[in-house]
């Protein structure tokens, strides 16, 4: 059970945090004279030191909580802040302090020189001043900060030593005001000396009992040869790391690279001398496994991958040790080599694979509340080690006020090798949809390629059975009362570069992908599918993230379909969709005003996410989409959102209220305003 999730009570919590947290328990604070940061940020950047205070009161811990309020002015731009401070006597039995803020005008960079630059230009040096600006769009100016002047003197230097300049002093900022005391002035001046290069490069072999000659190092050589490249300190750490690499992958595990390196001053020139000592092969004679309680040796065994007789491969044996840590079946993996000989070029070598097991088994309870399905709750049944083989097995029954399903998949992340996954999932679905009753046999193969951490594509065969009943507004020619088989193949294609899947303040999120279902594939629909989707976050400042999505899908009709059934036709509307709409009424209606769905849907959506305190935040949101009853077209039904919502983030997600106002009454929106009630993002 370790997993509990109940929406209504984590909101309600969130409201009396809002509400009442906050502040030091035993401690009263008076503020004055600040008019642009307020008294509750004060307080929080000088929490220790005031904390500190009101168990061991003193002048010195309220000089220190001073000086943080001070950096904190600073950072929102209020150069010449100043912050006085009095202790005062206890009331009421709790410490007692005042703060007297004298903020002064808030300080805008006017311009940055680089005066003795003349290798890179004063616009590209000035590149590097990564300063956030004042407020949530971040419309003003960057404020002037002496932080991002230091951070801006590091990047810079790091651009010139990357670029050859070895020696390149950069002086601290020198910083005038004008007479207001507004607008900052800087100049950091650059001395770039001279510009290094690598002139030749050296080698020196120890090739004792590796059975390799000079000749064996030709291709590896020619391919990390750095001569005539730009000197800087880290190079030849990084090749001499790129070679022993090499080394390690052929059994080689012993074998060490190091450098030395000789700078000419006076001409710019640098030698870089490598020393290679290769040391024997280890070749793999026994595998030892230890630790595995419930997992098969085989598996383990596998998983690494070496082969008896064979050097052992340093590449391979990291490969199968992430493979196995990714299981989720064990907390720890390590391995040890062991020699069995001291002599000789080949030395058969013993491998030790020590393990620690994790608890495979779980049972997790889940409760939580839908604007639509209102009352849901389920049971995860998960085995992250099924049969000892370290694949995954879960069982899902669900329930709702509208419905329930069982779903349940097996995930193989071996059999393919370890950049692929093969899944095997399948359920059953009950579900009353607004405008219907859908009952839904589901069965998937898949297989998912990862080609790095970004980039991933799946694919496989999807067996559907679906019929639909009690439909408001039945398809003309289309009996959805019986089930009705729609197998299909589908591919899609992921690129994920934001910083949290789960809360996400950063990156961006595109998925492309087409489905086929045909008679050939046993389906009785045929059609095409294309969807695609893209996500974009922006972090405005330190609490606040704009987010924009917008996705498409439209399904073509091939030539043995007239149409599709309501099952199989797209609505918008809901929680995660054009939230001023109830589920799935957003549609097309036909002459009596029943809704019946559409062949195109798309939707475009914008959200303002602010932290108001700790996990509380508040969000305001534009939602618009459009269905229409043809392919391709984007000429359909349209519905708008507009609203504000209230969050409180769970380490599964937020829990979110969010309450839409719609700009367009028409005859399928009987109210203006709705509320939605969900967990986790709407996208």
């Amino acid at each position: 059970m370790s997993i509990l999730r109940f929406s209504q009570l984590a909101l309600v919590a969130g409201l009396l945090c809002l509400a009442g947290c906050g502040g030091i328990p035993g401690l009263k604070l008076d503020f004055s004279g600040s008019d642009h940061v307020s008294d509750a940020a004060l307080e929080a950047a000088a929490r220790r030191e005031l904390t500190e205070y009101q168990s061991h009161p003193s002048d010195a811990t309220l000089a220190d909580a001073a000086y943080s309020m001070e950096q904190a002015l600073q950072q929102q731009g209020f150069a010449h802040a100043h912050v006085d401070f009095r202790m005062l006597a206890p009331v009421g039995g709790l410490q007692h302090a005042s703060f007297h803020i004298t903020e002064g005008p808030r300080v805008y960079l006017g311009s940055l020189h680089f005066p003795g630059a003349h290798h890179f230009s004063e616009d590209k040096l000035r590149g590097a001043m990564q300063a956030a600006g004042i407020g949530y769009f971040q419309l003003q100016k960057p404020p002037y900060r002496e932080t991002d002047l230091e951070r801006a003197a590091e990047s810079i230097e790091s651009l010139y030593l990357l670029d050859g300049y070895y020696r390149v002093k950069i002086a601290p900022p020198t910083v005038t005001f004008n007479a207001s005391g507004a607008t900052a002035y800087a100049v950091m001046p650059i001395s770039e000396g001279r510009y290094y290069t690598i002139s030749a490069v050296a080698y020196d072999f120890d090739l004792s009992d590796s059975g390799m000659s000079r000749r064996d190092f030709a291709t590896v050589l020619a391919q990390q040869d750095i001569t005539g490249q730009a000197y800087y300190a880290r190079l030849p750490s990084f090749t001499q790391s790129r070679i022993q690499s090499w080394l390690a992958d052929r059994g080689h595990l012993n074998g060490e690279v190091t450098s030395r390196v000789q700078i000419d001053d006076a001409t710019g020139s640098v030698v870089v001398s490598f020393t290679i000592v290769a040391g024997p092969v280890f070749v793999m004679r026994h595998l030892v496994i230890t630790g595995n309680q419930h997992t098969h040796s085989s598996f383990i065994t596998k998983s690494i991958g070496l082969t008896p007789g064979k050097p052992i491969s340093q590449d391979s044996v990291d490969a199968g040790l992430l493979a196995l840590s990714r299981s989720g079946a064990f907390t720890t993996v390590r391995w040890k080599p062991t020699p069995a000989t001291s002599q000789g070029t080949d030395r058969p070598t013993d491998v030790e694979v020590t393990v620690q097991e994790a608890k495979a088994k779980t049972i997790d309870f889940e409760v939580g509340y839908g604007s639509y399905e209102e009352l849901r709750a389920g049971i995860r049944y998960q085995d992250r080690n099924l049969f000892g083989v370290g694949r995954y097995l879960e069982i899902h029954p669900t329930v709702s006020m509208k419905g329930y399903a069982l779903n349940g998949r097996v995930r193989d992340n071996y059999l393919l090798g370890h950049t692929n996954t093969l899944e095997l999932s399948s359920g059953y679905m009950y579900r009353e949809q607004p405008t219907y009753n859908l009952y839904l046999i589901q069965a998937t193969l898949s297989i998912e390629h990862r080609f790095n951490h970004m980039l991933s594509m799946r694919g496989g065969y999807t067996y559907e059975s679906e019929k639909a009943t009690d439909n408001q507004a039945p398809i003309l020619g289309i009996d959805g009362s019986s089930y009705i088989p729609a197998p299909r193949l589908f591919d899609t294609i992921r690129y994920d570069r934001r910083d949290s899947p789960i809360e996400p303040t950063r990156g961006f999120l595109g998925t492309a992908g087409i489905a086929y279902s045909s008679k050939y594939l046993g389906s009785e629909l045929d059609f095409l599918e294309y969807t695609a989707t893209a996500s974009q976050f922006f972090p405005l400042s330190a609490k606040a993230v704009l987010g924009l999505n917008a996705t498409y899908d439209t399904r073509q009709l091939l030539d043995s379909a007239e149409t599709l059934p309501v099952q199989e036709r797209l609505f918008l509307g809901g929680e995660n969709s054009v939230r001023s709409y109830r589920e799935m009424m957003l549609s097309p209606a036909d002459d009596t005003g029943a809704l019946i769905g559409g062949l195109t849907a798309a939707m475009a959506n914008a959200e303002l996410r602010l932290q108001v305190a700790g996990s509380v935040y508040i969000a305001f949101f534009y939602d618009i989409g459009e269905v229409n009853t043809e392919t391709w077209r984007l000429d359909g039904t349209v519905g708008q959102a507009i609203g504000t919502g209230l969050r409180y983030q769970l380490p599964v997600g937020p829990v979110r209220f969010d309450l839409a106002y719609n700009p367009q009454r028409s005859p399928l929106t009987t109210h203006g305003y709705m509320g939605q009630v969900a967990v986790g993002f709407s996208f």
